[in-house]
C-alpha cells in the first residue's frame, strides 16, 4: 500500500509540456508522450533578450576563472584544485560560446560578437594550457632513490 501511495505521489510531479500550445499534460499511465524535449529556441530566445545582463556576468566570470586558473597553476597548487578552477572556467566560457551563436543563428554579424567569440576561446585555450604547464613543471613523481 505504501509502495501505490508513493507512485502516485511522483506520477503527477512530472509532467510533459507543449511549448507551442503551452498545455501541460501530467504523465501517468494513460498519457504517453511522444517526445520529452526541451526547445533550443526558447533558449536562443532568452540569451538575445537578455544579452546585456549575461554578457555583464559572463565577461567578468571568465576572466576573473582563467585568472585564478593560472593564479593556482604558478603557485604549484594541487591538480584537484586546478580541475575544479578549469570545470568551472569552462563551463563559463561554454556558455559564452553558445551566447554568442545564438546570435550568429539569426545573422547577427558584428565586431562585439567576434571579440566575445574570441575571450571565450582564448580563456577555453588558457585554462588548458595552464594545466598542460602544471602537469609538465609542478607535478614531479618522487621515484626512489633505493635502486
Amino acid at each position: 500500500m505504501l509502495n501505490n501511495s508513493r507512485s502516485n505521489c511522483f506520477r503527477y510531479i512530472l509532467c510533459y509540456v507543449d511549448i507551442s500550445q503551452n498545455i501541460f499534460f501530467p504523465l501517468n499511465a494513460n498519457i504517453i508522450p511522444k517526445k520529452l524535449m526541451l526547445d533550443f529556441s526558447t533558449f536562443a530566445e532568452f540569451s538575445r533578450t537578455n544579452c546585456i545582463g549575461i554578457c555583464a556576468f559572463l565577461v567578468p566570470a571568465n576572466l576573473l576563472t582563467t585568472l585564478l586558473t593560472v593564479i593556482l597553476a604558478i603557485l604549484g597548487r594541487s591538480s584537484h584544485q586546478i580541475w575544479r578552477s578549469v570545470s568551472l572556467a569552462s563551463i563559463f566560457a561554454t556558455f559564452m560560446i553558445y551566447h554568442v551563436y545564438t546570435w550568429f543563428m539569426i545573422g547577427v554579424v558584428m565586431l562585439p560578437t567576434y571579440i566575445l567569440l574570441a575571450l571565450a576561446i582564448t580563456c577555453l585555450l588558457t585554462n588548458f594550457v595552464s594545466v598542460i604547464l602544471h602537469k609538465r613543471y609542478f607535478c614531479h613523481q618522487n621515484i626512489s632513490q633505493n635502486a
